[in-house]
């Protein structure tokens, strides 16, 4: 049925990654978007103020990127997770 063969290409696709990749460049981006929220923090606080109307902007435009990446990078480790113990009784 399309919902093995659409696990199957999941799984395939898994696997052609590989997990270590998956982590790496999932907690890579994560620091990434961590390092921009913190730079910026400390931007707005040199001001002693409060954030412009554009650094809070991109105060929520990073925060909706790391929330959207560390998503994905869960679906994926779950997935993979799966495919990993399904994979043991597939011949």
């Amino acid at each position: 049925s399309a919902i093995y063969i659409g696990l199957g290409a999941a799984i395939d696709f898994l696997h052609h990654i590989g997990m270590e990749n998956i982590v790496r460049r999932g907690s890579s981006l994560a620091a990434h978007l961590q390092e921009k929220l913190l730079a910026l923090g400390a931007a707005i606080q040199s001001q002693g103020g409060k954030p412009s109307a554009e650094q809070s902007a991109e105060i929520q435009r990073l925060q909706g990127r790391l929330t959207m990446a560390l998503r994905i990078i869960s679906v994926l480790l779950l997935l993979a997770t799966a495919s990993m113990a399904v994979a043991r009784y597939v011949p």
